[in-house]
């Protein structure tokens, strides 16, 4: 821990809380020596086994490098940050779950004197001699001086221009994500919990190999555990998520099958550590989200939920940048952005685009 406490003061400092865009900034001798010390070059699953011996207990933090689709036996050292982090600061929790986030936030932008259009699908990017001028909706066009796209960058470029060819990207994992409202109360469930199933590897790696875990591990979250708002008197809320193969693996099909052998793991999964024996009938509230609706619902790029990978190779200045680097007047905010994925980098990610925006004007 405390390993990781040094390496995560370094990477705050030089990486996460600054702009990678520019190539001067970050390509010098100190940041060189910085990123050096960081160990990039060593897996995860590598980096903890220097420190810990027992099997259960490496693959419990190594699991972890999951919160961002990537493997921990391919994933760079660096990524033990994020349980480290969660251990020296705790996680906060937002009174009424995350959308209270965007309901604050809407409300902040209306005093403000902005104005939000809901229900307002952008059809294409208008763009003039390689400068984006403005978003094309159904019914009409809107035009800006600085146009953010906070829609994943492939989306964007595969989807919404046509004048440039896009990159091919290395693109993270999706996941299945099954809702339960429960009618009881589950007092031996933490907040946080994950579950750890038998061949811990092979079915970790399924996920990246295009396959579906055959036992699953997976993360499940009880926020009704400490905010009795997000349940009935006496109910319980779980989250559950398994990480799947995106939409570019051609050998799985999301259909009716695949969903009730997914819940059959997750239900047999919840009965073995609640011990409750018939567990699925305590629920009252049952819904799902597949790699589809990632993409058919919010525009995630081939059903992909954590954004780009985090491979070396699309980290820090390597990552795509703020301000796009094909089209003029175009900027890119959120997870496939510098400095990565999940709540926290995401909202360093807006802090760095606000910033730069700010000197143009």
């Amino acid at each position: 821990m405390s390993d990781i406490y040094e390496k995560y003061q370094l990477a705050n400092q030089a990486f996460l809380s600054q702009s990678c865009d520019q190539a001067s900034s970050f390509f010098t001798f100190k940041h060189l020596k910085e990123i050096f010390k960081l160990e990039p070059l060593s897996n995860v699953y590598d980096y903890v086994s220097k420190f810990i011996k027992d099997e259960k207990l490496k693959e419990y933090i190594c699991f972890q490098t999951m919160y961002i689709g990537m493997s921990p036996y391919d994933c760079s050292s660096i990524y033990t940050l994020l349980p480290g982090v969660s251990q020296f600061y705790g996680l906060p929790h937002l009174k009424g779950g995350m959308y209270r986030l965007v309901e604050v936030m809407e409300q902040l932008i209306k005093e403000w004197g902005g104005i939000i259009h809901t229900n307002s699908l952008v059809e294409s990017l208008v763009i003039e001699d390689k400068c984006v001028l403005g978003v094309k909706l159904s019914n009409r066009i809107d035009k800006g001086d600085y146009i953010i796209a906070n829609a994943q960058v492939p989306y964007v470029m595969h989807e919404l221009q046509s004048i440039i060819r896009p990159k091919e990207y290395h693109l993270s994992c999706s996941a299945f994500i099954l809702y339960l409202g429960l009618k009881q109360k589950l007092p031996m469930l933490n907040i946080h919990n994950i579950y750890i199933n038998q061949a811990f590897k092979e079915n970790i790696q399924s996920a990246f190999d295009g396959k579906l875990p055959k036992e699953s591990s997976f993360y499940f979250y009880v926020p009704s555990r400490m905010d009795e708002g997000m349940a009935p008197t006496n109910g319980e809320v779980i989250n559950v998520i398994i990480r799947v193969p995106n939409l570019k693996a051609q050998n799985v099909e999301w259909n009716e099958q695949t969903i009730l052998l997914l819940k059959e793991q997750i239900y047999k999964a919840l009965a073995q550590v609640t011990k409750i024996e018939h567990f699925n009938e305590l629920v009252e509230v049952e819904k799902y989200l597949t790699p589809v609706d990632l993409a058919t619902h919010f525009n995630c790029y081939e059903g992909i939920a954590f954004g780009l990978s985090h491979d070396l190779t699309q980290t820090n200045y390597f990552r795509p940048h703020h301000q796009s680097d094909d089209l003029k007047g175009l900027y890119f905010v959120g997870d496939c952005t510098h400095p990565g994925t999940g709540i926290s980098l995401v909202l360093k990610s807006a802090r760095q685009l606000s910033k730069q925006i700010c000197k143009h004007i």
